[in-house]
């Protein structure tokens, strides 16, 4: 079974449906987990709106389906439809060994690990990524894999939400610099300071999101050089927020953020970011609170898993 291609058929017989696409089951087998077709997208958003802060990654994945569906691929599963408690979803990750990447959420743990020790949906026999999962699923992951797997945490983040009711944006910038969305061209700059390991695939997405996502990039007036950059990321967080090091101290990138919030939220979005768990991390806190962001009591994750096969 391709589980990056959601089936067309309907909820909820998807899961015991013998047609070629499930050729994986076998025709014993009703799977505890049924695929989602993308018609019920905009349905499952507004489920999804009133499990905010919990649901922000996967609705920022699934705008992105909504918006561009041949290059943000996405395979969506629930437990039920439409009162569903368990919703995964899978996407493409050839950017490194991880054939597919997986985040989701519940509202019901039990039922989580439940399909997570049952689901076929999940091949633990290949290499895997969960990406921006909460932090409290790492020990229930632990609990479900396959015995001698391994299972190795790459990221941390917190996660902070803008929760403001308006969202007043000044530009503030100096004489010499203007503010402008990034273009194609700019991504060459972007590629250059970037400093995360998943290198090929995130940039890709990156300039991929200039025709759907808002972007801000601040340049010099007489050069059009480009010295400080940030967009939406494609899935839903402000994110690569960088200023080159000889024009930091200047509000650069409280500029670049407070203008991502507003246009998320002029679009009727959730404007929400991450703050790595690094040296600099009370710079990044310092700032995003001063735009009008608080955090959330939870934390995203990023696990790599190899099976014992591997």
């Amino acid at each position: 079974m391709d589980r990056t291609s959601p089936s067309s058929s309907p909820c909820p017989d998807a899961r015991c449906d013998p047609s070629p696409s499930f050729s994986a089951f076998s025709d014993a087998w009703c799977d505890p987990l049924q695929v989602l077709p993308p018609d019920k997208y905009p349905q499952l958003l507004q489920h999804l709106r009133e499990q905010v802060p919990s649901s922000l990654k996967v609705i920022g994945h699934l705008n992105s389906n909504m918006k561009d569906a041949k290059h943000f691929e996405l395979a969506t599963y629930v437990d039920e439809w439409p009162s569903f408690s368990v919703l995964l979803c899978l996407f493409p990750d050839s950017a490194d060994v991880h054939s597919n990447a997986i985040t989701f959420q519940a509202t019901d743990d039990l039922k989580l690990k439940y399909v997570l020790q049952n689901t076929r949906v999940i091949d633990w026999n290949d290499n895997l990524c969960f990406k921006g999962i909460e932090s409290k699923f790492k020990s229930m992951l632990l609990e479900c894999i396959p015995a001698h797997s391994e299972l190795k945490e790459t990221g941390r983040s917190d996660v902070y939400i803008y929760n403001k009711e308006d969202c007043s944006f000044k530009s503030d910038l100096t004489d010499g610099f203007y503010l402008a969305k990034l273009k194609p061209e700019d991504m060459g700059t972007i590629e250059k300071y970037w400093r995360f390991e998943s290198r090929g695939l995130s940039l890709i997405r990156n300039q991929l999101v200039l025709d759907t996502h808002p972007t801000a990039g601040i340049f010099k007036s007489n050069t059009n050089e480009l010295v400080a950059w940030g967009l939406e990321l494609y899935f839903g967080s402000i994110g690569t927020v960088h200023t080159v090091e000889l024009y930091r101290r200047r509000g650069f990138a409280k500029i670049i953020i407070s203008y991502l919030t507003r246009k998320i939220r002029e679009s009727k979005g959730i404007a929400w970011c991450h703050v790595q768990d690094v040296a600099t991390k009370e710079i990044s806190v310092n700032m995003v609170r001063s735009v009008g962001y608080k955090k959330t009591d939870m934390q995203h994750i990023w696990v790599a898993y190899t099976p014992r096969c591997k």
